[in-house]
């Protein structure tokens, strides 16, 4: 997933935890991975308390999603997923 990322700019990941805790230590360990890496990736970890605009730049600018299964107003995340090219479900 993150070669692919890291090769093409536009690709965009989304990583599914089924619960908010593993996608907690999951996001711990991306980051650890990404500043090991020197890399400019953009992680995000939208939830449920989340603010609309915060979720909109998540959508606009983010290259890797990490959250649980529950995606209210899923059709505004039609552009986020043209260029989805990784799904990671735990």
């Amino acid at each position: 997933m993150l070669s692919r990322l890291l090769s093409d700019v536009g690709a965009r990941a989304m990583c599914r935890s089924p619960t908010k805790a593993l996608a907690e230590d999951q996001l711990h360990e991306l980051a650890c991975a990404l500043e090991f890496m020197s890399s400019e990736l953009r992680y995000l970890h939208p939830r449920c308390d989340t603010p609309q605009d915060a979720r909109k730049a998540i959508r606009q600018r983010g290259n890797i999603e990490l959250t649980n299964p529950d995606m209210p107003h899923h059709t505004r995340w039609a552009r986020y997923f043209e260029n989805l090219r990784s799904v990671v479900i735990d």
